[in-house]
């Protein structure tokens, strides 16, 4: 596998990817890791994610059960703390004498337990690729572009049967469109943004409706895929990620009710004089909001939203993804976009403008040493969005957000919520 490893290794030259420490950790001179990945897939009864699964379930547990304070908190905090590091230094009962050793192995190579499960995912997709390409491009291929005539962007409903191959700046191999989105998504928000709630539902990123941002490029034989976004439609509204426990709980703190029943009264989609005053806890609020609505169709949720590249082109395509996206929303009759957001560039875009173009409704710091970075929910206006971005060059879009930001940084260590 030396031409694969060498293919990695020149993303150290990328222009639009910096495929971060990962790349490090895994193909810089690790055949060991690699070997301890081969071993779970070919030797273990069980399949890898199932492996991995396990052993986080059982470690959490026990982690949570010497200090219940953990109940609450989100895998990373449970991974990372002190309880879970005594955990690991012993096997857990009933379970095979190797797993205990391969755990070691792994925990000695990655930060934690979550970062070696995203790094077998990681490696299982390239791995499956490889095996097929006899030859790979050189990610400087990849041209780093502010021209957004260059971009194009579509909605592909039922990824899963989507057979078109693309390229991505992970990888330099073409690929199916549902391995792209996943490999994405385990770069991105899991591996650099630390979801690793994500592990837990992969399956949604290979299914399903998704909108896709791609880049054109002459020299390449497919279009370079540089953003993605999962999009949830009011049908499988159970399984919507805004309504699951974890993001529901009354941690969550309450803001806007009042704007966001006048939006959506504007709208048309939820009856006139429903008040909100008398609800006590979070939960209640949300339920009695999506219950309210009598438009459900009108609504979705967009989640997973990634952008691939290097610091200076993210900006730019965070900003055209989300102009692109807009439009796409619009054009399938969508009137409002549930959504959950922690990137603090679009947060300080939405700040700047004035019309309500974004309602957040709760905020919550799921961290402990998140205090200057806060998670909020909300709910993209997409008429009102459209316009404001369709009327915003880049450059307008880029000040606006960075005097946002400045003026955030006066505040010192207030909490980012809108």
């Amino acid at each position: 596998m030396s031409e694969y490893y060498a293919a990695l290794k020149t993303t150290k030259s990328i222009n639009t990817m910096n495929i971060s420490s990962f790349a490090a950790k895994l193909y810089d001179n690790n055949d060991r890791v690699i070997g301890i990945f081969e071993t779970i897939e070919k030797n273990f009864v069980i399949d890898g994610n199932s492996f991995f699964q396990t052993i986080a379930d059982l470690r959490m547990k026990q982690a949570v059960e010497q200090n219940p304070s953990l109940k609450e908190t989100n895998i990373k905090t449970k991974m990372t703390s002190p309880q879970y590091a005594k955990c690991t230094q012993s096997p857990i009962t009933d379970k095979p004498e190797p797993w205990f050793e391969v755990e070691k192995q792994l925990l000695a190579s990655f930060g934690n337990w979550a970062e070696a499960w995203c790094a077998f995912n990681i490696w299982n997709i390239h791995h499956k690729y490889h095996t097929k390409n006899k030859s790979s491009i050189n990610y400087n291929n990849f041209e780093d572009s502010q021209d957004e005539q260059l971009f194009i962007d579509f909605v592909v409903q039922r990824v899963e049967e989507h057979s078109n191959l693309y390229y991505s700046p992970h990888s330099p191999y073409p690929m199916l469109l549902p391995d792209i989105i996943l490999l994405t998504n385990l770069y991105t928000l899991v591996w650099e943004q630390h979801w690793y709630e994500i592990l837990y539902k992969m399956e949604i990123s290979v299914m399903g409706t998704h909108f896709i941002l791609a880049q054109k490029n002459n020299h390449l034989d497919y279009p370079v895929v540089v953003s993605t976004a999962l999009i949830n439609t009011y049908e499988n509204s159970e399984d919507w990620l805004s309504f699951a426990p974890f993001f529901r709980a009354d941690y969550w703190h309450s803001i806007n009710q009042n704007k966001l029943a006048e939006e959506f009264e504007r709208l048309d989609i939820l009856p006139d004089m429903v008040k909100f005053s008398d609800i006590k806890s979070y939960e209640e609020f949300e339920s009695s909001l999506w219950h309210s609505i009598e438009k459900k169709s009108k609504c979705c949720e967009v989640i997973r939203l990634t952008v691939a590249g290097n610091t200076r082109q993210r900006i730019f395509l965070l900003y055209l993804c989300q102009k692109r996206l807009m439009q796409q929303l619009h054009n399938f009759g969508f009137d409002v976009a549930f959504t959950i957001i922690e990137q603090p560039l679009m947060l300080h875009y939405y700040q700047s403008l004035t019309d309500n173009e974004y309602i957040p409704f709760s905020y919550c710091k799921l961290t402990p040493e998140s205090a200057k970075s806060v998670t909020h929910k909300g709910v993209w206006v997409v008429d009102k969005l459209k316009h404001a971005l369709s009327q915003c060059r880049y450059q307008h879009y880029k000040t606006a957000t960075f005097h946002k930001l400045k003026q955030h940084r006066l505040h010192g260590n207030e909490p980012r919520h809108i």
